[in-house]
């Protein structure tokens, strides 16, 4: 998907979402987030809030959201995800952006000795969003769980999102 469409929307069976262009600021992308789940579920008062387990949807319906954002380069994204009927969590990075430090050391510090062998940059980086998905689906933060090995994990189902912008890997943890 060309950078310029990035903001679209798109719908499972068990969820819907929409991608948005993200400058780097936080408070615009809330605003953004806000208005567009306000018009999706006609709910003109309702409100994304933020605290420290997560975004949450104070309104008349309830909805089970999580949202990611990255920027590099000048360039970035979000993603949005809810559901009504689903616990998810999701994260999002730049495929191309680069780490301070190499995977291999980052993987070292947090992972489970098990995920640590014959780990590419590739497997790094799909690891490392199901890591952050997961936290997010938690609600526990990512310090409560990245040492956690995530093939035990048993409550979610990991899955590339359904629409995905070039440049850019999902990855979602929904409740099984």
């Amino acid at each position: 998907m060309p950078i310029e469409m990035i903001e679209s929307r798109f719908t499972t069976p068990h969820y819907s979402g929409a991608w948005f262009q993200f400058t780097g600021d936080r408070h615009e992308l809330r605003k953004k987030i806000e208005t567009h789940l306000r018009l999706t579920f006609q709910d003109d008062q309702g409100t994304l809030l933020v605290n420290d387990r997560g975004p949450f949807w104070q309104g008349s319906v309830a909805i089970e959201l999580s949202y990611a954002h990255t920027h590099f380069k000048n360039q970035g994204a979000a993603v949005l995800v809810y559901s009504q009927t689903h616990r998810l969590g999701v994260d999002l990075e730049r495929t191309d952006r680069l780490l301070e430090k190499s995977p291999h050391s980052i993987a070292e510090r947090y992972f489970h000795p098990d995920e640590r062998s014959s780990l590419s940059d590739e497997k790094f980086l799909n690891l490392w969003l199901k890591k952050e998905a997961y936290a997010k689906f938690t609600r526990e933060g990512l310090k409560k769980t990245i040492h956690l090995k995530i093939e035990s994990v048993t409550e979610v189902e990991f899955s590339d999102l359904p629409v995905i912008p070039t440049g850019y890997q999902a990855i979602i943890a929904l409740q099984t």
